[in-house]
């Protein structure tokens, strides 16, 4: 145990540090600079070692006026490297993008596989640099990083194909835009977030593109290299629940069995540096979904045996509905705004709850 008669060390800024060691000397020379360092009054020697002048013309006399350039160079590394100016960044970005994809929503929707199509290869290699780094990398194994990839195969390469339309219409409206329902503060409209706004868009743009896919084909379709759901009559609907719900259904189910596999019973990632989608769900621990899984078991194995049986129950439902989406243009409508509202409100609560408390802290970001 260390002496307690002494405070613990706290993180201080760059600027404090630079305070610190500069602290008894002359607060105008820089950190690098040596120790004759010229302070005089302008006019006097030739400046050096950062001082720069210039002529002002005040009062109808010339005055010579001395500017330190250290200081300020060191000022404008911190503001570059500063996390706040990377949130803003992020913000600007993220809004312009919200606003083009309602205009491309609303106006023309066959702007809408590109707006999602040109940033996602992008988006997959910087997410996938970003998880390793943080050591996020088994979040990559997740059902909606898999479901990005079949949706890429099917908007280049059979758009027309009526089966395949309705396996990714399944994916699309079943748990895929059901995961700002359990995951609120990590799939939420937080702009200055980039990997949240990543996050929602895989979540919500397979399902607005599948919406204009089934419901608006002709306006979809005018822009895009070839005719999306090319059929002469409308699948009957023993066939809509076989791919929609069937096949769907089995893509989501051996895959979750294939990672359940691999990630928990071989890797076996470490519960407190290795985050999980698992791991993530039980630290809320003012989720009803948590709450419901810890009223069953107390253990790490029967917790996540009663976590796997909720997620499969929970994704044969939400396939079940989407077969009436895929039927019911005006509940599928209803649907997609619920589903854009709810991440909206965890957005204004996470800035709100957590970030304006915290004074805005780059660490809560």
């Amino acid at each position: 145990m260390g002496d307690r008669r002494f405070p613990p060390p706290t993180k201080s800024s760059k600027r404090e540090s630079r305070e610190t060691s500069n602290r008894g000397r002359n607060p105008n020379k820089p950190a690098w600079a040596p120790d004759d360092y010229y302070t005089g009054p302008p006019g006097g020697e030739t400046p050096k070692y950062g001082f720069q002048k210039r002529e002002v013309e005040k009062g109808g006399g010339v005055i010579i006026e001395t500017t330190t350039m250290g200081e300020s160079c060191e000022d404008l590394i911190d503001w570059l490297t500063d996390q706040r100016l990377t949130a803003v960044i992020l913000a600007t970005i993220g809004m312009l993008f919200l606003i083009m994809t309602c205009a491309a929503f609303f106006r023309w929707p066959g702007l809408l596989p590109y707006f999602y199509f040109i940033p996602l290869p992008f988006l997959l290699i910087i997410r996938l640099v970003y998880y390793i780094r943080q050591r996020w990398h088994y979040l990559l194994f997740d059902i909606s990083n898999l479901v990005q990839m079949l949706f890429f195969v099917y908007m280049w390469a059979a758009p027309q194909n009526v089966e395949f339309s309705q396996i990714m219409f399944g994916l699309s409206f079943g748990p895929l835009i059901w995961a700002a329902q359990f995951f609120p503060r990590n799939v939420c409209l937080a702009p200055h977030s980039g990997d949240r706004m990543v996050s929602m868009m895989f979540a919500f743009y397979p399902a607005l593109i599948m919406y204009n896919v089934r419901h608006q084909t002709v306006h979809i379709s005018e822009w895009w290299y070839r005719d999306f759901l090319e059929f002469t009559a409308e699948p009957s609907l023993g066939a809509n629940f076989a791919w929609i719900f069937g096949v769907a259904y089995a893509i989501i189910a051996v895959h979750f069995i294939l990672y359940t596999l691999l990630v928990y019973l071989i890797l076996r990632p470490d519960r407190q540096t290795r985050p999980t989608s698992f791991f993530i769900l039980m630290a809320k621990e003012d989720s009803y979904v948590t709450r419901f899984i810890q009223f069953f078991s107390e253990s790490f194995v029967g917790q996540y045996a009663v976590y796997c049986f909720f997620y499969l129950v929970m994704a044969a439902v939400s396939l079940m509905l989407a077969v009436f989406w895929w039927e019911n243009e005006v509940a599928c409508v209803v649907l997609l705004c619920f589903s854009v509202i709810y991440p909206v409100w965890n957005g204004a609560t996470l800035y709100t709850e957590v970030l304006a408390p915290n004074n805005f802290d780059p660490s809560t970001y």
